[in-house]
């Protein structure tokens, strides 16, 4: 169940096949992928977000 993802409105390129399922987990404790990495890009996302919808949402720590 994905909570807060309106994925009804999302389609694929042409050059890609499946279909979307949504965001996908991972676990960050092993050498791949580096957790630095996974949370800078999250909190990267998280400030475009409220930069361009004016919100002040934040990551848990």
């Amino acid at each position: 169940m994905i909570l807060g993802f309106d994925l009804a409105e999302i389609s694929l390129p042409s050059y890609m096949t499946g279909h979307v399922t949504g965001m996908m987990s991972y676990g960050c404790q092993s050498d791949y992928p580096y957790r630095t990495w996974v949370d800078r890009y999250a909190k990267l996302g998280l400030h475009r977000y409220n930069m361009l919808e004016g919100t002040r949402f934040e990551l848990d720590s």
